[in-house]
């Protein structure tokens, strides 16, 4: 009986298609931590954390398309806040504000909805013997505190 290693089984499709691949570093190139998937996750100088929270964005811009909305745009400018206007104090006023999405037409026609999304590992060591579901609402509450915006869903890294 044929045995494949590891590194066999992810080598022979890439050689089937001529294509290369290289391990990832042992250890992380940004702060010199441990080079696993979880450390990259979590690790604040290295890029993995942008593009975790760029993969969430575009899986619910999908999610947002197939769900009916007519238009869905990625970090569009927030509406100015009309002078005398009341906001909360932490609400962000300046002219470059973005939200992470928009879509329109989603609950009612031709109306903008924004949303602000955040990637919140519950796994991490400062929410151990928390229950998870209540550490996310309470981040829920106090980021749309923060931001007003609406908040898109749970996901774990």
């Amino acid at each position: 009986m044929f045995q494949c290693s590891s590194h066999g089984c992810r080598s022979s499709p890439l050689l089937t298609h001529s294509l290369t691949h290289s391990l990832p570093p042992r250890k992380c190139p940004s702060c010199g931590g441990d080079g696993t998937i979880d450390h990259w996750l979590k690790c604040k100088r290295g890029g993995w954390v942008s593009r975790r929270h760029t993969e969430i964005l575009r899986a619910w811009k999908s999610y947002l398309e197939r769900a009916g909305a007519t238009a869905v745009y990625e970090e569009p400018y927030l509406l100015p806040v009309r002078p005398g206007a009341v906001v909360r104090q932490s609400t962000t006023v300046t002219s470059d504000a973005r939200a992470d999405l928009v879509a329109r037409g989603l609950f009612q026609h031709g109306r903008d909805n924004y949303y602000d999304i955040a990637c919140l590992d519950t796994a991490t060591a400062c929410f151990q013997g928390k229950d998870a579901l209540n550490v996310l609402e309470n981040y829920e509450k106090t980021a749309s505190t923060r931001t007003g915006l609406h908040r898109m869903g749970r996901s774990r890294p």
